[in-house]
């Protein structure tokens, strides 16, 4: 559904092209707008709220979630509270659950680069005719046409052939796919910098018409990033809060959720301390920058969580 969703970008890039932008940002409003509903009329039913106030009151005891159970609270701090025992217990299950999820912020600060920098990067290059911000739909589309073939087709292969590709396994090989995905922006970035008629300086030299004449590279070339990226994709972003989920109690699952779209905006923050690197003639460095970190991520990912498949998580 998210990768359907995603198409949507096709349909804006077009409706700003030969509306405007506020028929571009019309449909985006109103999904926005629908989403909220549900928030609003099960508000009640959400454990999130006593989960936020009990991670708080444990970090204010010293980060010991045994801190916020009803009977320090009143012992401590005379302080009754509306949970008992057995929900901090599942919330501590849940949240260790979480912690294959810490490395994911390097997999955001990659893959929102899609979002902002290549889309830039696209605009540097010979569209013929294509908005430069509609080629980024080769992502969703990858993830739709790619992930029943890999359902499908990959994974009982994999299992008659006694193959093991596991949870970590799988989380790895997709960062793997990303990082390599970001060099290949950083090599076609190059290649854009030795072409003509601007150079390091696209559309900023006199030969550019006035930033009407990009350097002579095709936009295309650009399609393997996507679609390598929406590969990534499939094999981190299910299989991470999948098993995030088999391991918390169901009663926190909506916990498992937050945790993971958290991990987006903490990628969102890293992506901040780019910004310098983020113009020209300096974005070789910065996409060079992206595949070393996430390749340091993909190696630290497997050395901590290789052997992840073969615990059994207890109630602490």
């Amino acid at each position: 559904m998210v990768n359907i969703a995603g198409l949507a970008a096709l349909g804006t890039t077009f409706l700003e092209k030969y509306v405007g932008f506020w028929a571009a940002f019309l449909p985006p409003v109103g999904a926005m707008a629908l989403g909220v509903l549900p928030l609003l009329l099960f508000r009640r039913k959400f454990v999130l709220v006593k989960a936020c106030r009990a991670i708080w009151l444990a970090i204010r005891g010293g980060f010991c979630m045994n801190a916020a159970k009803p009977e320090n609270q009143v012992e401590k701090c005379y302080r009754e509270v509306p949970w008992d025992d057995r929900f901090i217990d599942e919330l501590k299950l849940a949240l260790f659950a979480c912690r294959i999820l810490l490395v994911f912020p390097f997999h955001w600060l990659c893959l929102n680069q899609t979002f902002n920098n290549l889309i830039s990067q696209a605009g540097q290059m010979v569209n013929s005719g294509v908005p430069n911000d509609a080629i980024k739909s080769t992502n969703p589309l990858t993830g739709i046409l790619f992930y029943p073939f890999v359902q499908k087709l990959v994974y009982p292969w994999l299992r008659r052939r006694h193959i093991k590709f596991r949870s970590c396994a799988r989380i790895t090989f997709g960062f793997f796919l990303l990082a390599a995905a970001m060099g290949y922006a950083a090599g076609l970035q190059q290649m854009i910098y030795n072409s003509g008629p601007c150079y390091n300086e696209p559309l900023k030299c006199p030969s550019s018409n006035g930033g009407r004449v990009p350097n002579q590279i095709s936009m295309f070339l650009q399609v393997p990033i996507y679609s390598v990226g929406g590969m990534a994709e499939l094999f981190c972003l299910p299989t991470g809060t999948e098993h995030a989920y088999n391991q918390a109690p169901k009663s926190m699952r909506s916990i498992i959720q937050s945790v993971s779209i958290a991990m987006a905006g903490v990628g969102a923050c890293l992506a901040m301390a780019f910004t310098p690197l983020a113009k020209d003639p300096h974005l070789v460095i910065l996409y060079t920058c992206l595949t070393g970190i996430l390749v340091a991520a993909t190696a630290t990912f497997y050395f901590c969580f290789r052997s992840i498949d073969k615990e059994k998580i207890e109630m602490l």
